[in-house]
């Protein structure tokens, strides 16, 4: 029962380091998104703040035109320089837009990309998981199977041996007390032999003692063999 939980928990560790490794490849691609987001975000600023310069620019601008209304050439000089401007303003507006609109779709569409991708990594990571599990799981439950049936081939052993040990004990038990009785059966024989026997019987008339055949041949054989 240590060996089979002792490999339950290593095919456990192996499933666990096989989730985390999931989960560290999809912290790395939650961090990649993040960078190129704020790489966008950074362009996008950087932009704007041009917006806000050439819009400081045409302040400026303005207010040297201010101090130089007696000027009229100039001043109509200033205002080509500032519908010029403006227009360059407008186009650049235009252009930034459509850059940071262009921006914005590249940045949707890289989005969708890596969240397509992320999805299909973490789909076929959680299918690989899930066949690596499955064939884990089929391979520990073989090796169960066949551990059960060693265990259940040694168990009926043990329960044959255990069977066997029990006779073969009745038999050395009911050998020890047909030894007992012979070796009985001996010491009653001998001092049988080595009491004083008496050629007149008593006035009450008592009665010899009688041997029986079989029981002396049985306590004969029993002092041969060294009981």
């Amino acid at each position: 029962m240590s060996y089979m939980s002792r490999r339950t928990q290593k095919r456990q560790r192996a499933i666990v380091t096989l989730s985390d490794q999931n989960h560290q490849q999809l912290e790395g691609l939650r961090e990649q998104r993040e960078e190129l987001l704020g790489k966008y975000e950074e362009q996008a600023s950087e932009l704007k703040q041009n917006i806000l310069e050439k819009e400081n620019e045409l302040a400026l601008l303005n207010i040297e035109i201010a101090e130089l209304r007696e000027f009229k050439s100039l001043q109509q000089q200033q205002l080509s320089c500032i519908a010029e401007l403006e227009k360059e303003v407008v186009t650049m507006r235009c252009r930034h837009s459509e850059s940071l609109q262009a921006l914005k779709s590249d940045f949707l569409r890289e989005k969708e990309r890596y969240q397509a991708q992320a999805q299909r990594e973490v789909n076929s990571l959680a299918l690989a998981a899930n066949k690596e599990a499955s064939e884990c799981l089929l391979s520990h439950t073989q090796e169960v199977a066949m551990e059960n049936r060693d265990l259940r081939a040694e168990l009926q052993e043990l329960i044959q041996r255990a069977d066997a040990l029990r006779t073969h004990q009745d038999q050395l038990q009911a050998q020890q007390r047909q030894l007992l009785l012979e070796k009985e059966y001996v010491h009653e024989l001998r001092r049988l032999r080595a009491a004083p026997h008496s050629h007149s019987t008593p006035q009450g008339g008592a009665a010899s003692v009688q041997v029986d055949p079989a029981a002396a041949a049985v306590s004969t054989t029993a002092t041969t063999t060294g009981c």
